[in-house]
């Protein structure tokens, strides 16, 4: 009765609730549905139509390109350098093939010194140090940089060193090699300068438990997680007897759990 009240003071003092009507609301969603589900079927089509007019343009607009192209789509060998063949069909292939996804490593030997592209994307930028980015930033004209500054820094775990143990050169590069083991990222650097925007979502984790504790102590519970529906076999804890003579990155027992866990 007294929810009753309650309902009762609303619709006569709010004319929203008032003129609720739920038969034209739930239509309203209907149509919604509907539309949205029309939409995202209807975009692939468009954007490979736009797509498809840019490309057919640009063949047409630079005839010399178009020839270069077809040219060395038709070798089977001896093709042109990927650099060479940017700087003399640039119009064309940009048009055939508007996104391209590479390493940062090698954008300076496929590419030109040029601002080829609309948009530079780094994926993972706290792996990438701003010696490697900068090459891929000065080929487009705006930049995006998606990272997480909790994951670890740039390393120089796979950089081989090739330097004699007795050495006086070694002894002297010691103290230096073991300051660098984290190298400032492009997203450290870019940080103070670029607009920011948290992304809260996480749906990755089938088990919503392989996230909770990052979650708790990292993101301070920000994160919009989801419970798991894969029933309770998602995880499951593997006791590994502690063997101190094993190294502490991967300790084989502990690999050779996991592979016997993977096979069974």
């Amino acid at each position: 009765a007294w929810l009753q009240s309650i309902l009762d003071y609303t619709s006569s003092s709010d004319a929203v609730v008032a003129n609720f009507v739920p038969e034209k609301h739930e239509k309203a969603i209907k149509e919604f549905k509907e539309g949205d589900h029309h939409h995202i079927e209807a975009t692939p089509k468009r954007i490979r139509r736009i797509a498809a007019e840019a490309a057919v343009s640009a063949r047409d607009e630079f005839k010399d390109q178009a020839a270069l192209v077809q040219h060395q789509a038709a070798l089977k060998r001896r093709h042109m350098p990927v650099r060479d063949f940017v700087r003399n069909a640039a119009d064309v292939l940009l048009e055939l093939k508007p996104c391209w996804a590479m390493s940062p490593l090698v954008v300076s030997q496929l590419l030109p010194p040029k601002p080829y592209f609309d948009v530079v994307i780094f994926d993972e930028a706290s792996q990438v140090t701003p010696a490697d980015a900068v090459p891929a930033i000065v080929r487009g004209k705006q930049l995006v940089i998606a990272g997480d500054e909790k994951q670890l820094p740039p390393t120089a775990f796979f950089v081989s060193e090739d330097l004699e143990d007795d050495s006086a050169e070694d002894a002297a590069l010691a103290p230096l090699m073991a300051g660098t083991r984290g190298f400032e990222s492009i997203l450290d650097a870019l940080s103070p300068l670029l607009r920011f925007r948290m992304l809260q979502w996480h749906y990755r984790s089938r088990d919503e438990r392989l996230i909770a504790f990052s979650n708790f102590h990292l993101y301070d519970r920000m994160l919009t997680t989801f419970a798991g529906a894969g029933g309770g076999r998602i995880l499951q804890f593997v006791a590994v007897p502690h063997d101190p003579s094993a190294d502490t990155n991967s300790p084989t027992p502990e690999v050779n759990a996991a592979v016997d866990v993977i096979l069974d």
